[in-house]
């Protein structure tokens, strides 16, 4: 997981010359404030966090999970019996125009600064947030 998240990064940051010279100067402003404090260190670095955020949201290592319903479930007028499997697309979701806007298959790093709740909640690195996403998202489109 963790080397595919890091050589997928470095192949963007290649791609992405402008991208990849911010991660080098916030890196560099580190090195040279001689900080070696852990913490430190790992909050200052906000714009790797969302050049790494990026990736994950365009390259999502899992790219559907399947989850069984515990309940009957009404979602926009449709009944969802309990026990049914449900497929949750986060490569999709990841890429939603209605979700990230009309560059959602565009690798910007800088939309992580600023993301609304329906963007956070959307955000599936690790398949951890779906029931959120779910909520907000089918409340937004009933």
């Amino acid at each position: 997981t963790s080397a595919i998240v890091m050589s997928t990064t470095l192949l963007m940051l290649a791609l992405h010359p402008v991208v990849q010279q911010k991660v080098f100067n916030e890196i560099f402003e580190l090195i040279i404030s001689k900080d070696r404090n852990i913490n430190n260190v790992l909050t200052s670095l906000n714009y790797l966090e969302m050049v790494l955020n990026e990736v994950m949201r365009l390259f999502a290592e899992v790219p559907f999970i399947l989850r069984k319903s515990s309940n009957n479930l009404v979602l926009n007028g449709l009944k969802l019996p309990n026990g049914i499997t449900i497929l949750i697309p986060i490569l999709n979701i990841h890429r939603d125009e209605t979700v990230w806007g009309d560059d959602a298959t565009t690798f910007r790093p800088e939309r992580f600064d600023n993301l609304s709740d329906i963007q956070r909640s959307a955000f599936m690195p690790f398949t951890s947030k779906f029931l959120l996403f779910f909520s907000e998202f089918t409340l937004k489109n009933l």
